[in-house]
């Protein structure tokens, strides 16, 4: 089979070409009627290197500009003025996340977090539960995060270097 290419490894390759330019990885986060939480958004840039952010959510509404690497709030939507804050400091090594306080029933549903300039989308699911009922003694926390980009990362690992 020497010089021949099997039709399960063109498959493999028009897949990986159509998709090389564009990294997607997706989180689900779960949260109570309340609380704050987390969204999560890293990418690796250089530390010198400013880039532009642009958080939406499930309708397609402004949750958070970062333009250059400066927060720009003033293309934000109502429903999340005063709630959606990130950390300026951050954004030198690449994190993105942003977090929601007073979390309502009707901010479930996904968010991204797009880095056009870099082809990078990061996807959020965010699932509102019942209001949070009094415990006694202590709790583990009320976020689950399950990162998707990991499977991914690793075959992509895995055929790079089969391939050499």
């Amino acid at each position: 089979m020497t010089g021949l290419i099997s039709s399960g490894s063109i498959v493999l390759w028009l897949f990986l070409a159509y998709r090389w330019d564009t990294v997607t990885c997706q989180s689900r986060v779960q949260v109570y009627i309340g609380d704050d939480v987390l969204l999560p958004c890293q990418y690796s840039i250089p530390p010198s290197e400013t880039v532009s952010v642009f958080w939406r959510d499930k309708d397609d509404s402004v949750v958070l500009d970062i333009r250059q690497s400066v927060a720009d709030l003033s293309t934000q939507n109502q429903k999340f003025r005063g709630r959606v804050f990130s950390d300026q400091s951050l954004y030198k090594k690449g994190n993105f996340s942003i977090e929601v306080k007073n979390v309502q029933r009707s901010d479930g549903g996904q968010y991204d977090c797009n880095i056009p300039s870099k082809s990078f989308k990061h996807s959020v699911s965010l699932t509102v539960s019942g209001e949070r009922v009094a415990t006694v003694g202590p709790t583990v926390g009320n976020t689950a995060v399950t990162l998707k980009c990991l499977h991914t990362l690793l075959l992509l690992l895995s055929l790079i270097c089969y391939c050499f």
